[in-house]
């Protein structure tokens, strides 16, 4: 089996002024070093590399090689938000997006990225944002009402869309088997630290459960003690699991020392 992970973060972003945030570049270092401890080709886009060149082009050297005996680790750090549906394809009227570097990187321009990869390939998929909790594009809670503050809309969007996400009429069905944990529900804003270059709550729930690699146990036990450690703290931001696509959450968790033990 060979491990590949894609680790992407952004404190700032050349599309919002004013909006700094802590977390994400210490973030997206740490799930990058746990990553390499458990013997996996580690990727890092981080600040002015995030952008979507790099992360479309690395998206699709890594679909070309992978196989389904294989595992694909994907993390995302930095600003979510929402604009008013594009593809006519959501039913609660919204796209979720996340910000690259230089521009908009919606939903429905990820799910067709993960239709490049074989049938039956194997992603983990970390995303802490607000809003994350669809950014997979495969599952959607009921209709809710979102803050304004916190939405873009098609005017402020558009100037940083290509032809091709304007035009997202037609979608490339992706089967994959995805494990997807987020930060946040589709509905909520994301916790981030109060300090620079400290980990977010989220991540730091992920690194207490993670426990140096000693956790043992499956995906679904890993999550649901990463939801339950973020909810002694911060009851009205927990985590958002996805049970709604094609997963394989009852495996063993893959960021263990005796995991590593057992392949070397």
């Amino acid at each position: 089996m060979k491990k590949y992970s894609l680790h992407i973060g952004l404190n700032e972003t050349s599309l919002i002024s004013n909006s700094s945030l802590n977390s994400p570049e210490a973030s997206t270092r740490f799930y990058k070093k746990i990553a390499e401890e458990n013997d996996f080709e580690a990727i890092e886009l981080l600040g002015k590399n995030a952008t979507s060149i790099n992360l479309l082009n690395t998206l699709r050297a890594i679909s070309k090689k992978i196989t389904p005996e294989d595992i694909f680790f994907v993390t995302y750090c930095g600003h979510g938000f929402t604009i008013k549906d594009i593809s006519g394809e959501e039913n609660v009227g919204y796209d979720q997006i996340a910000v690259l570097y230089d521009r908009y990187f919606i939903d429905d321009e990820l799910k067709n990225c993960w239709s490049w990869f074989p049938e039956n390939s194997k992603v983990v998929l970390v995303t802490d944002c607000c809003y994350g909790g669809t950014l997979n594009k495969k599952s959607v809670t009921t209709t809710y009402s979102i803050s304004k503050s916190f939405s873009l809309y098609l005017e402020d969007v558009s100037p940083y869309l290509n032809s091709f996400q304007l035009h997202f009429k037609e979608f490339k069905e992706a089967n994959i088997l995805m494990n997807h944990i987020s930060s946040s529900q589709d509905r909520n804003v994301a916790k981030d630290s109060q300090a620079k270059d400290q980990l977010s709550p989220f991540t730091e729930a992920f690194e207490k459960v993670y426990n140096e690699g000693n956790f043992i146990g499956t995906f679904n036990a890993f999550f649901e003690a990463v939801k339950n450690e973020v909810e002694k703290t911060l009851p009205y931001n927990l985590p958002f699991i996805d049970r709604d696509i094609q997963n394989f959450l009852d495996e063993e968790f893959f960021l263990t020392k005796t995991l590593v033990l057992s392949q070397s």
